[in-house]
């Protein structure tokens, strides 16, 4: 019986050294808030942000390779404790110029609308 139990902690040991380590998430490149009136609110490597027409934002970064070199995504709020966020939809493509994305927010019966939105980005 004890050379079981020896043997058996011996295995748990060494599958214990093989189990994959995982690293941290990597911190985000950039990221924006953005008021639903256009106002830039905060963010990480965000230089300003413009709102165009109903429910169309375009967000300018620091970094000219976003979008092209990134991955980003947006969502409908702000970063305010205990402000009501209204039910919406948002979409996010690359901009027509370096350093640019252009957002554009719905209403829940998708139709444009302003609405805060936040912005992040990785690369």
């Amino acid at each position: 019986m004890k050379s079981i139990g020896i043997l058996s902690a011996a295995a748990l040991m060494i599958a214990g050294q093989c189990l994959p380590v995982f690293a941290a998430p990597a911190p985000p490149s950039a990221t924006a808030i953005v008021g639903a009136d256009g106002t830039l609110a905060g963010g990480l490597g965000a230089a300003s942000a413009a709102h165009t027409a109903t429910g169309i934002y375009t967000v300018t970064f620091n970094d000219p390779d976003i979008p092209t070199a990134c991955a980003y995504s947006a969502s409908i709020g702000m970063m305010t404790l205990g402000q009501a966020v209204p039910m919406g939809l948002v979409n996010v493509s690359a901009g027509t110029t370096a350093g640019t994305i252009i957002v554009y927010t719905y209403d829940k019966h998708e139709i444009a609308a302003d609405l805060p939105f936040q912005v992040y980005v990785a690369c």
